[in-house]
C-alpha cells in the first residue's frame, strides 16, 4: 500500500489505460474530476470518490484546482487479504463499483481512518519495511472496512454473520461445499464431509446461518454467478453461466437471483 497527494495547476487529461497491478482509491480534497473506468463515467468531488479497477481502462480529466489523496493497493495483496478475511479461495478477481459514495455514513469513519494514516505518513511514522502494531492495525482496518463497505462482486460472500465462532463440522461442510459447488451435491455428501449426521448438520446450519445446508449451497452458487457476471463485464452469457452452476430452469433461477440480490441477472450483467 502506498499513499500520495497529487494536484495540478491546470486542466489535465490523464490516460493511463489499465493500471494492471494495483487498485487506486482517489479521495478528492478539492475541485472536481471527470473519470471513466471501464464503461462507467462519473464526476468525482468532495461527495464522490473513486476506485480504479486494474483490468479496466481509465481516462480522467482533472479540472483546474483538483487535488486528490491517493491510496494505491497492490492487487495480489488485496486478493490475499480478502481470502484470509473470508477464509476461502475467491472464484476470480475483485471488481468494485468505481464510484465511492462519501455521503454514506460508514465512509465518514473510514475517511477519518484514512486521514489518520496520511497524517502518520506525513509525520514519518509509517515504515516501508515492517509495520508496527499501530500501522498494522490501520492497514488491516482500512482494507477490511473498504471490502465490507464498497460494493463489489465479492460483496455477497461478505454478507454472512460476523463475529460468531463457526463449529468445526460447519467449517468442514463449508469448505467442501465451496470446493465442489460446481458438482451435483446432496445433503448426504455435505454431512459425510463434515463427519456428522444429516440431522446434526441441518441443526448446526440453522443455528449458525439460519438456513439449511442445501439453501447455503444454493446461495453459494448464486453468489458465484453474480461474481462472474460482474467480473466478466458482459463477456459471458447469463443463461450459460446459470446452467454451469446447476440452474437448468432459467425462469426459476432468475426469480431466486432477484430475491437474493434485488435485481435480475441480466440487470447485473448490464450494470457491469
Amino acid at each position: 500500500m502506498s499513499l500520495n497527494y497529487i494536484s495540478y495547476g491546470a486542466d489535465v487529461v490523464i490516460d493511463p489505460g489499465a493500471l494492471e497491478t494495483f487498485y487506486l482509491i482517489q479521495l478528492p480534497q478539492s475541485g472536481t474530476a471527470t473519470i471513466t473506468n471501464g464503461s462507467k463515467t462519473f464526476t468525482s468531488n468532495r461527495e464522490t470518490a473513486s476506485i480504479l479497477d486494474p483490468d479496466r481502462p481509465t481516462r480522467m480529466t482533472w479540472w483546474r484546482g483538483c487535488a486528490h489523496a491517493l491510496i494505491q493497493i497492490d492487487r495480489q495483496t488485496l486478493h490475499g487479504f480478502a481470502e484470509r478475511l473470508l477464509r476461502r479461495e475467491l472464484p476470480g478477481g475483485i471488481v468494485f463499483d468505481p464510484v465511492i459514495d462519501l455521503t454514506d455514513r460508514r465512509f465518514t469513519a473510514w475517511c477519518a481512518l484514512a486521514r489518520r494514516m496520511f497524517a502518520e505518513g506525513t509525520a514519518g511514522r509509517l515504515s516501508h519495511h515492517g509495520a508496527g502494531l499501530s500501522q498494522a492495525y490501520l492497514e488491516h482496518t482500512l482494507l477490511e472496512q473498504f471490502l465490507r463497505f464498497q460494493p463489489s462482486n465479492i460483496s455477497p460472500f461478505l454478507a454472512g454473520p460476523t463475529g460468531r465462532p463457526t463449529p468445526r463440522h460447519v467449517r468442514l461442510a463449508d469448505d467442501f461445499m465451496r470446493a465442489n459447488a460446481h458438482r451435483a451435491l446432496s445433503i448426504d455428501d455435505l454431512a459425510d464431509a463434515a463427519g456428522v449426521s444429516v440431522r446434526a448438520l441441518q441443526y448446526a446450519y440453522r443455528r449458525q446461518y439460519d438456513c439449511t445446508p442445501m439453501r447455503a449451497l444454493e446461495r453459494e452458487r448464486l453468489c458465484r454467478i453474480r461474481s462472474e457476471l460482474l467480473e466478466k463485464a458482459g463477456a459471458v452469457s447469463v443463461s450459460a453461466t446459470a446452467r454451469r452452476w446447476g440452474f437448468s430452469h432459467l425462469g426459476r433461477f432468475a426469480a431466486k437471483y432477484r430475491r437474493e440480490f434485488g435485481e435480475l441477472p441480466r440487470e447485473t450483467a448490464a450494470s457491469a
